[in-house]
């Protein structure tokens, strides 16, 4: 955990709002709710989380992450390449992690399986894993890997937030594809991808059914279900959009805020309260003051994304 040393740590405190933003900046964001004495606790225990695991890892060259499921320190992937997705990162929603070990997996995946975050809550780990491929190569079918590291850092960030419903949109953001930016928050779970397939195979099975045999089913009623996965998924990310949007422009009303990271920052209660506030600036601004004043995650958001000489935030 580069960014954060028992040093640091001990010298932190409630009303060291710069290294707190410091902090923030390296992707380490207080819970929701989460007061000075349990972000520092929970701080202290991912640094011995990842000092066991950095000493683990480098004494055996390799550290068990699940059973049968290993990482090797051959594999880690480099500060180099990090420093690509910290790039991305830090121009959409200002931070830039370098703490969160990565690793390419050697291992056989599916095949339009890119990479994907493991935060292990009760052992105060994460870890982000992308594929062999990617270690020689920018680019392989339709990734690149900036994109793609880019992407599982915004998850390792977002964690404390426990956020599905914008969790996606927000690291979809980082790919240069439109329509993946567009698409990406269309899944948010691993049951929105079974819902997507197992309707399209059951149409497939009764159409097959009712080719090839004597069996007479009405196939109009299965090609509605097949359908109305899909339309419910899309219907549900432009709803998650038109909220976004909707909180962005009502950010864009108080001078100096910097919408993008503030939002990233916020839970979906948040972002939701926000976007209700668009066309009334000033109940926004006595909303900003009350979160401020009530949770750490908002000092450190007012601190570092909206400008206190506004006087529409100040401490």
């Amino acid at each position: 955990m580069q960014s954060l040393t028992p040093e640091m740590l001990d010298r932190l405190q409630e009303d060291d709002l710069q290294a707190l933003s410091e902090l923030d900046a390296a992707g380490i964001i207080a819970k929701p709710g989460e007061n000075f004495s349990e972000f520092k606790n929970r701080l202290c225990s991912h640094l011995m989380s990842f000092a066991d695991f950095n000493r683990t890892i480098a004494e055996k060259g390799e550290f068990d992450l699940f059973e049968d499921f290993t990482l090797h320190e051959k594999d880690r992937i480099g500060d180099e390449i990090i420093q690509e997705a910290s790039a991305v990162t830090e121009k959409l929603y200002h931070f830039s992690i370098n703490w969160v070990p990565g690793f390419f997996l050697s291992k056989s995946v599916g095949l339009l399986w890119g990479g994907c975050a493991i935060h292990i809550p009760e052992d105060y780990l994460t870890v982000f894993l992308i594929r062999k491929n990617f270690a020689t190569r920018k680019r392989w079918f339709i990734y690149r890997r900036e994109e793609l590291l880019a992407h599982e850092l915004c998850h390792a960030a977002r964690s404390p937030l426990k956020d599905f419903v914008f969790e996606e949109f927000f690291a979809y953001q980082t790919a240069p594809s439109r329509i993946r930016r567009y698409l990406g928050n269309c899944f948010r779970t691993q049951l929105d991808a079974l819902l997507f397939v197992l309707p399209v195979m059951l149409l497939l099975a009764v159409q097959l059914v009712d080719t090839f045999t004597s069996l007479r089913m009405p196939v109009w009623i299965f090609w509605i279900i097949a359908l109305a996965c899909p339309a419910f998924m899309l219907f549900r990310n432009q709803l998650a959009r038109n909220c976004f949007y909707k909180a962005r422009q009502a950010l864009l009303a108080i001078p100096g805020a910097i919408p993008e990271p503030i939002l990233f920052r916020c839970t979906r209660q948040e972002i939701k309260a926000i976007a209700g506030k668009c066309g009334d600036t000033s109940g926004l601004t006595d909303y900003i003051l009350e979160r401020t004043s009530a949770e750490l995650r908002w000092k450190v958001i007012s601190n570092r994304f909206i400008l206190k000489d506004s006087g529409k935030t100040s401490m």
